[in-house]
C-alpha cells in the first residue's frame, strides 16, 4: 500500500479570528460580560483566522442546527469533491481504482458520512 496523492480544499471565506469575533457580538446582540466571555474563548483558543463555509453574515439567515447542518453537508461535499478530484489527478488513478479514503471534519454531522457521499 502506498499514499498515491494527497489533496485538500478550503471554502473560500476566510476571516481573522477578529471579524468573526465582531460579527458574532452583532448577530448575538451580545451584552458587554457575554462579549467579554465571548472574547476571551476566542483569545484563548488561539486560532487566528478560520475558514468558513460560508460567507459570516449569512449566519443569521440559517436558523438552527439542522439548517446549519445541511449547509455544512453540502460544502463539504463540494470542497470533497474538488479534493478528491485534484488528488486523483495528480496521482494518475481513475476514480474506480482508488482502494481507500480518509476523511476528516470536526465541523457538522452528516449520515451518510461525507466521504460516503
Amino acid at each position: 500500500m502506498r499514499i498515491a496523492s494527497v489533496s485538500s480544499a478550503f471554502p473560500s471565506n476566510y476571516y481573522p479570528q477578529e471579524q468573526i469575533f465582531a460579527e458574532l457580538g452583532r448577530q448575538w446582540g451580545a451584552t458587554s460580560s457575554v462579549l467579554s466571555r465571548l472574547e476571551a474563548f476566542h483569545q484563548r483558543a488561539g486560532v487566528r483566522a478560520r475558514h468558513l463555509a460560508l460567507p459570516k453574515e449569512d449566519y443569521e439567515r440559517v436558523r438552527g442546527f439542522s439548517a446549519r447542518n445541511r449547509e455544512y453537508v453540502r460544502v463539504a461535499v463540494e470542497l470533497g469533491e474538488s479534493a478528491l478530484s485534484s488528488a486523483l489527478e495528480q496521482a494518475g488513478v481513475a476514480p474506480h481504482e482508488l482502494d481507500h479514503l480518509f476523511f476528516v471534519s470536526v465541523t457538522g454531522m452528516a449520515t451518510p458520512s461525507i466521504d460516503a457521499r
